[in-house]
């Protein structure tokens, strides 16, 4: 059960303007799961239930995470993989900055009609800890464009299964090797899979899949295998899949850097914001964020993702109201968040449109937010 400090700490990092001190986020494991979505509708910032969603989009198509395999540079223990599957996340923390001093400070060049800007806000934030990216994604799309599949490739990883892990799993083969196997439930009674095996070279790896029955999901991973810290996707094998997203370097370093860049907007009396995640390190696409329901475009030519319709609380928190979470990729490592109410061609331009500022421009400095 996620605790209100675990939600707490996940709140300080989607609302910037929260007067928080940096914030420890160990044991912060269940993320947006359950209660986090449930507490956003009833706060006072509606635009974040855009952010909260894609992120929940994000941890469904991706339970749990790991570390990459790099003791000389991480000093990291090997995670514990507990009962529900779940790794800690590892340390994080997040400090307001003043948006002049960023080292991205993205205004849109045009606002829709009705809409005014009220703030901007950012913060610099840090993470140490097996929250990592995925070494591989692989999607399956229908005739229309949606997402009906994923699969997810974490490692290599160093993790170990406690005793209740050991309860709630079964036995499995990944890649010729034994495996772990936990399946879990989604709303509505559909379920999704993930794997934990160890490799002919002593590599740990984690799979997860979702939209697939598990006997299918099973055979899918067939298409898996590695070799020392690569990994292969057999793409002549799994026909209508594709690969979105493939690492080739070495594996994902366990610290990671980014800037968190948040407008908040005035539209016809409602306030609205949108987010930009800016990484220093590893620049994932904006696919990977895809998870079942979703629909792959393009913006104005940059890479976008569309997700599942989620829940929002309107200006006073009295009723939920729809709202469709979308990201947009503006550059490797640059993806922007926001979410739409009825009106998504104008917030996917509103995206698009958000240009690099001076430092100077009067605006940061009017509009700065703690």
């Amino acid at each position: 059960m996620t605790t209100d400090r675990q939600i707490d700490v996940l709140l300080t990092l989607t609302d910037p303007a929260a007067d928080r001190e940096p914030v420890d986020l160990d044991g912060a494991r269940e993320l947006f799961h359950q209660r986090l979505v449930a507490r956003e509708l009833r706060s006072p910032w509606p635009g974040r239930a855009a952010v909260i969603a894609a992120a929940a989009a994000v941890v469904t198509a991706l339970p749990f995470a790991v570390s990459a395999v790099l003791p000389d540079r991480s000093g990291l223990e090997p995670a514990a993989v507990a009962a529900d599957g779940q790794l800690d996340c590892g340390r994080g923390f997040a400090a307001p900055i003043g948006p002049a001093t960023a080292s991205l400070r993205l205004l849109p060049t045009a606002l829709p009609p009705g809409w005014s800007l009220a703030q901007v806000l950012a913060r610099d934030s840090t993470a140490q800890g097996w929250c990592v990216p995925p070494s591989l994604s692989v999607l399956r799309e229908d005739s229309s464009g949606t997402v009906t599949g994923t699969v997810s490739v974490v490692g290599p990883i160093r993790a170990y299964v406690d005793a209740t892990g050991y309860g709630s799993s079964t036995t499995a083969t990944v890649d010729g090797h034994p495996a772990r196997l936990w399946v879990y439930p989604h709303p509505g009674g559909a379920v999704a899979q993930r794997w934990l095996w160890t490799d002919g070279d002593g590599q740990q790896w984690e799979a997860t899949v979702d939209g697939l029955a598990t006997e299918d999901a099973q055979a899918l991973l067939g298409a898996v295998s590695t070799s020392g810290t690569a990994l292969r996707w057999d793409v002549a094998a799994t026909p209508g899949w594709t690969v979105v997203h493939q690492r080739t370097g070495a594996p994902y370093d366990t610290s990671r850097h980014h800037l968190e860049w948040t407008v908040r907007f005035q539209a016809d009396g409602v306030e609205r914001s949108l987010d930009v995640d800016h990484r220093y390190d590893d620049a994932i696409p904006v696919a990977t964020q895809a998870s079942v329901g979703s629909r792959l475009t393009t913006v104005d030519d940059h890479p976008a993702v569309v997700l599942p319709l989620a829940g929002g609380a309107d200006a006073d928190g009295s009723h939920v109201v729809p709202v469709v979470p979308v990201a947009v990729e503006l550059a490797s490592g640059t993806i922007a968040t926001g979410g739409a109410r009825g009106d998504l061609a104008q917030v996917q331009a509103l995206l698009a449109s958000l240009t690099d500022t001076p430092a100077d421009d009067p605006r940061l400095a009017e509009l700065a937010g703690r």
